[in-house]
């Protein structure tokens, strides 16, 4: 579940404007009404973009995190992100790709524009920045066991076989792994997405900017299992699965979908889980 802890405040300006008034809130006449009535609309709009992202919290564990989110609504009734900050690189990725959605929204919306703030000596428009700060919280009966390091995305070329892993701590390390026995660590990432401005992982992510990726691989019951999900690296933002194929080597198919899991939990409670389990 979702809790919204949201206060705008005004961060530029002092008290002789009138605030940014958004089509739906025509009818507020005072500032805190309109600034109400403006946040709330943002409120609205900003939890069902991010709740898109249920599935990518499960999988990266994101229990309990705040954000806040500075922006502007310049002279032109346009909003502009300016910072968000937050301890969680994950849960801040996933706010600000969710906001910047949002923003997109309102300023393509030539029907219910915003209007500008205006300084009332003056009656000009005015640029003016507000504030919001976002907490996130996961149902504290929502992971009833321990974590877990493990793969959560491969990669790999000719030259080079990287893991990232999740540890326990919520902190996303890549390895270098070199054989069966022996792993190098490389790094720490906030965010998944952070790999692909970063070579040689560019490089390799580019070569291979399908519709999943590969995450691990192994043998249960003498048969050969992958583990996919859909490419959390280059995030289209589309429905989160968890795939597994068997490999198999014959003529009318070479890999077969033997279970989709919709939700990581699903995922975690199966005999699969353990195929992506480290302990580096």
């Amino acid at each position: 579940m979702i809790f919204w802890s949201v206060s705008g405040q005004d961060v530029s300006r002092g008290e002789d404007y009138k605030m940014v008034v958004h089509a739906k809130c025509e009818k507020q006449v005072d500032n805190t009404a309109l600034l109400n009535c403006f946040q709330n609309l943002l409120i609205g709009r900003f939890t069902k973009k991010l709740e898109q992202y249920m599935g990518r919290f499960e999988y990266f564990q994101v229990e309990n995190s705040d954000a806040k989110i500075d922006f502007i609504v310049n002279r032109h009734g346009q909003l502009r992100l300016n910072t968000i900050n937050s301890t969680n690189g994950i849960y801040r990725a996933y706010v600000e790709r969710a906001f910047l959605e949002v923003m997109d929204e309102i300023n393509s919306d030539h029907d219910e524009p915003l209007q500008p703030a205006i300084k009332i000596s003056t009656q000009e428009a005015i640029g003016i920045g507000l504030s919001f700060p976002v907490s996130f919280k996961m149902n504290p009966n929502f992971y009833a066991s321990d974590h877990n390091d493990r793969v959560v995305a491969h990669l790999g070329d000719a030259n080079f076989s990287f893991e990232i892993i999740l540890t326990a701590k919520n902190e996303l390390r890549v390895y270098e792994v070199r054989d069966e026995t022996m792993a190098v660590f490389l790094g720490k990432f906030t965010a998944l997405t952070e790999l692909s401005g970063v070579e040689p992982y560019k490089t390799i992510i580019e070569k291979h900017a399908g519709d999943y990726i590969f995450v691990a691989e192994g043998v249960i019951n003498d048969r050969v299992y992958q583990v996919r999900t859909n490419n959390l690296l280059i995030d289209s933002g589309a429905p989160f699965y968890i795939q597994i194929v068997e490999k198999r080597v014959d003529k009318r198919k070479v890999f077969k979908e033997v279970a989709l899991f919709s939700s990581f939990m699903a995922f975690k409670s199966s005999k699969y889980f353990g195929l992506v389990k480290r302990n580096y």
